[in-house]
C-alpha cells in the first residue's frame, strides 16, 4: 500500500511539472493537425461534441482544447497538454485515425511550401523575417478553397481570453439573425435616412462569425451597396467590433464599434453603433463618423421618428434656436404642462449680436429636463427625444482636408519641408 501511494505521488508530481519547450511544440503540432483536419473536412465543433457524446464536456471546453486558448504567459503543466487518448478520441469522432490526420497535415505543408523571396544575407544571418520559431508567418489556410477564404481581419489575432472571432464561441449565439439598420446619408446636402439589412448567419464555412450587409441608395431601390465582413467580440469589455468590406463595387471598408449586451447576459435587441467610413459624393470623399441604429424589429411610425433623434451626434446639452423652439412647443406630442412650464419662465434665449447678426440660441442641459417634476422617466426621455429632433445637432462629422490638414501643414511647413517625400504618379 505504501509503495502504491509513493508511485501515485511520483506520477502526480510528474504530471504537475511545467512542460518543456519541446513538449509544448509537439503538443501545438498535434492540436493544430487535429483542428486543421476538422476545418478542412467541414466538421463544426458542435458536431464534434455530439459525436464525442461527452455530456460532462461543454462545446466551449472543446473549443479551448482545439485552439489552445488555455495557453497563457504562465507556464503550462504537463497535465494540461493533450493526451494520446484524447487525440485518438477526437480523430475517432471525425471517423479517421490519428495516423491519417498527422499524415494529411504533414503533406499539406510539403505540397504548399510558401515561396518566400528573401535577401540571402538575411538568411545567412539567421533573420527571423521569414520564419518565427517553428511556425510559418502564414498560417495553414493554403488548402482552404479560395471561395471560402477567411476575410479580413480574421488573421489579425488568434482567439484568446481577451478577443474572440470564432463562430463556436457561445458569446456569438445572441448575435445570430437578421437586423434592420438605420443611418443617415453621408452627403451633407441629403437629409435622408437609409434602411439596411445586416445578416449574421449561425453557420460558418471558415470558422469565423461572418456578417453580410446590404442597403439601397437610390429612390427606385435598384442600386445596392453590399458588404461582407466579420464580427469580433471582446471578452473583457463590452466591446463589439464589425468590419465591413465592399471589394468589388465601391472599394470601401467601414467599421462599426458598439457595445455587446451579451457580455452582461442581456438580449441583443437594439444596439447603437458608431460608424467610421468615407463620405459619399463625387470629389467630396472625406473620413466620416456617424451613428447607426441596429434593431431586430423593423422601425416605423411615430416611434421611429423619435428613435431617429439618437442618430444625431448628441451630448449632454441640447442646442436649439428660438424659431425651432417655437416649432417644438407647437408639436402635438408635447404635453401642455411642458408648454406652461416655459410660459412661466423668462426667455432662455440670448441675443448677442456680431456685425448685425443675431445669435438666437439656447443651450439647455439634458439634466434640467430630467429634473422637471410630474413626469415619469419614460416621459422625461420622450421630451428629450422631441427636443433633440428640433435641435441643432450634426448627423455626422467629417474631416475635411483643406480645412484641417492644410491648416496644420501651414503651421509647421518649415518642419515638413525637411522631408523629401515622394508624390504618387497617378
Amino acid at each position: 500500500m505504501k509503495s502504491t501511494k509513493t508511485a501515485d505521488a511520483i506520477r502526480a508530481s510528474f504530471q504537475n511539472r511545467p512542460a518543456t519547450k519541446e513538449e509544448l511544440e509537439a503538443n501545438r503540432y498535434l492540436v493544430n493537425a487535429i483542428d486543421t483536419y476538422r476545418k478542412r473536412h467541414r466538421i463544426t465543433q458542435k458536431q464534434l461534441k455530439e459525436r464525442l457524446s461527452l455530456a460532462q464536456k461543454s462545446q466551449a471546453h472543446i473549443s479551448r482544447r482545439l485552439s489552445m486558448r488555455h495557453e497563457t504567459d504562465d507556464p503550462m503543466l504537463l497535465s494540461e497538454l493533450m493526451t494520446f487518448y484524447e487525440a485518438m478520441s477526437y480523430c475517432s469522432a471525425m471517423e479517421t485515425s490519428l495516423d491519417n490526420v498527422l499524415k494529411e497535415y504533414n503533406e499539406s505543408f510539403a505540397e504548399k511550401v510558401p515561396n518566400y523571396q528573401a535577401n540571402t544575407k538575411d538568411i545567412q544571418k539567421g533573420s527571423d523575417s521569414i520564419l518565427k520559431g517553428s511556425d510559418p508567418i502564414l498560417e495553414s489556410d493554403e488548402f482552404i478553397p479560395e471561395d471560402i477564404l477567411p476575410t479580413f481581419p480574421s488573421r489579425i489575432f488568434k482567439p484568446s481570453d481577451s478577443l474572440t472571432n470564432s463562430i463556436e464561441d457561445p458569446l456569438f449565439q445572441c448575435w445570430f439573425g437578421v437586423f434592420h439598420c438605420y443611418f443617415y446619408s453621408t452627403l451633407s446636402v441629403e437629409d435622408r435616412c437609409f434602411h439596411g439589412i445586416m445578416t449574421i448567419p449561425e453557420e460558418s464555412n471558415n470558422g469565423y462569425c461572418n456578417v453580410n450587409f446590404d442597403f439601397t441608395y437610390d429612390n427606385e431601390g435598384r442600386r445596392h451597396k453590399k458588404y461582407q465582413g466579420q464580427l469580433i467580440l471582446s471578452k473583457k469589455t463590452s466591446g463589439a467590433y464589425c468590419t465591413l468590406a465592399n471589394c468589388n463595387d465601391q472599394g470601401e471598408i467601414s467599421y462599426l464599434v458598439m457595445s455587446n449586451p451579451a457580455i452582461k447576459n442581456k438580449r441583443v435587441c437594439c444596439v447603437l453603433a458608431l460608424v467610421l467610413t468615407i463620405s459619399g459624393g463625387k470629389d467630396t470623399n472625406h473620413p466620416c463618423v456617424e451613428r447607426m441604429i441596429i434593431s431586430r424589429e423593423e422601425l416605423n411610425g411615430d416611434n421611429f421618428e423619435l428613435a431617429k433623434s439618437h442618430l444625431l451626434l448628441n451630448d449632454k446639452f441640447i442646442r436649439i434656436s428660438e424659431d425651432d423652439f417655437v416649432r417644438l412647443l407647437k408639436d402635438e406630442h408635447i404635453p401642455d404642462s411642458f408648454r406652461k412650464c416655459f410660459c412661466r419662465l423668462s426667455t432662455p434665449f440670448e441675443y448677442p449680436s456680431f456685425n448685425g447678426y443675431l445669435c438666437q440660441m439656447a443651450v439647455i442641459p439634458e439634466a434640467w429636463i430630467k429634473s422637471l417634476p410630474g413626469y415619469s422617466e419614460r416621459e422625461h426621455q420622450k421630451l428629450i427625444d422631441l427636443m433633440r429632433l428640433y435641435s441643432i445637432a450634426p448627423k455626422l462629422n467629417k474631416i475635411k482636408q483643406k480645412a484641417a490638414e492644410n491648416d496644420i501643414f501651414d503651421m509647421y511647413k518649415d518642419l515638413f519641408s525637411k522631408w523629401d517625400l515622394p508624390i504618387s504618379d497617378i
